[in-house]
């Protein structure tokens, strides 16, 4: 329930058309941490750089992300849903040792930034989280439980049409018709 209520990713785009920024945000009070981003299938290319503290553009301290690795490799437990979670190459990334301290802890926020593939376009990408085509993953640590869980958007993705005419799309993890928790 704190993922749900407390995790949410903007999607926005870049200087261009085939650019996007994903910015995953924990906005709660309740003790968290986002420790790993996985992207699965759809038009994105490559990660272009992380708005972080190891960028020197903006971030916060205490946020410190490597792109295009993570440990596990594959969101956990991702293999429970249908169809299984698979990360496409190079399209992640997770907090630096400590990752608990460096993930992304309540009131913290990592932007990712991409280049989406030739002969696609912002609106392809607003197209596909609805299809379910694009689907993100975060795993989150850290709980005052001590428990840790992974989070997927759905494909059911409603953007209000006046975000439509402003180019940008918004995800957000709360509420069971945009995620889907994985134990």
């Amino acid at each position: 329930a704190i993922g749900e209520g407390q995790f949410t990713v903007d999607m926005l785009a870049g200087t261009s058309t085939t650019q996007a920024n994903f910015t995953f945000r924990n906005t709660g009070s309740q003790k968290s941490a986002i420790e790993a981003i996985y992207f699965d299938a759809g038009s994105l290319a490559n990660i272009t750089g992380l708005i972080d503290k190891d960028q020197g553009v903006g971030g916060l301290v205490g946020v410190d992300f490597t792109a295009g690795s993570a440990s596990p490799p594959n969101l956990p437990n991702g293999n429970l849903i249908n169809p299984n979670f698979l990360v496409s190459a190079g399209l992640l990334a997770d907090s630096d040792a400590p990752t608990s301290k460096n993930g992304i802890d309540p009131g913290e926020w990592l932007t990712i930034q991409f280049n989406i593939s030739n002969g696609r376009t912002f609106n392809n990408l607003i197209t596909e989280l609805q299809t379910g085509d694009l689907r993100i993953g975060m795993h989150a640590i850290a709980f005052a439980d001590g428990s840790s869980v992974s989070l997927v958007n759905n494909a059911v993705v409603p953007v209000p049409d006046a975000l439509w005419l402003l180019g940008s799309g918004l995800l957000t993890f709360a509420g069971a018709r945009l995620r889907k928790t994985i134990s």
